[in-house]
C-alpha cells in the first residue's frame, strides 16, 4: 500500500510522497489486522471463506500472537497441538479461537488497528484539503469497518 501511494504521488503530488507513503503503510497495516480479525469474527456466509481459515492453515496472526502472551500452559499446548495437526477439524479450530478471544487477542488486535488508523489519519493532516484527501480519509474508515 505504501508503494502504491508513493507511486500515486509521483503523478502530480510529489511533494507529498513521504506523507502518502506513511499513509499507505499505516492503511496496509489496518487492512491486514482487520483481515485477521474478520477470520475470527465473521461467519463463512459473510466472508465467502471458512471461519478460522487462518488457524486451519496454521497462519500465525496478530490476535493469536497477542493471546499467546497470556495463555496458560494447557492453552498453549492446545494451540501447539492444532498447529501440529496437518488438517485440524472444526472443533479444534473453534477451541483455539475461543482461547484467543478469552485471552484478549481480538481486543489487542482491534487496539493496534485503531493506532494504525490514527497514524494514517495523521499522515493526511498536512495534505491540501481536497476531495482526494477526503477520499483517502474515508478509506481508513471503510477498511476499519469492512466485514468481507
Amino acid at each position: 500500500m505504501s508503494a502504491a501511494c508513493r507511486v500515486g504521488a509521483m503523478c502530480g503530488a510529489s511533494a507529498h510522497a513521504d506523507a502518502l507513503g506513511r499513509y499507505g503503510d499505516a492503511l496496509g497495516m489496518v487492512f491486514q489486522i482487520t483481515d485477521d480479525l474478520i477470520d475470527f469474527t465473521e461467519a463463512s456466509e459473510t466472508t465467502g471463506k471458512p471461519s478460522g481459515l487462518d488457524l486451519r492453515e496454521h497462519k500465525v496472526t496478530l490476535p493469536l500472537i497477542a493471546a499467546l502472551r497470556s495463555m496458560t500452559a494447557p492453552e498453549r499446548a492446545r494451540a501447539a497441538a492444532l498447529f501440529d495437526t496437518p488438517e485440524p477439524d472444526d472443533d479444534d479450530v473453534a477451541e483455539v479461537a475461543e482461547i484467543v478471544v478469552a485471552r484478549g487477542g481480538l481486543d489487542y488486535a482491534r487496539s493496534c488497528a485503531a493506532e494504525y488508523a490514527e497514524r494514517a489519519r495523521s499522515a493526511l493532516v498536512d495534505l491540501p484539503s481536497t476531495p482526494a484527501r477526503d477520499a483517502l480519509g474515508a478509506a481508513i474508515l471503510y477498511v476499519m469497518e469492512r466485514h468481507a
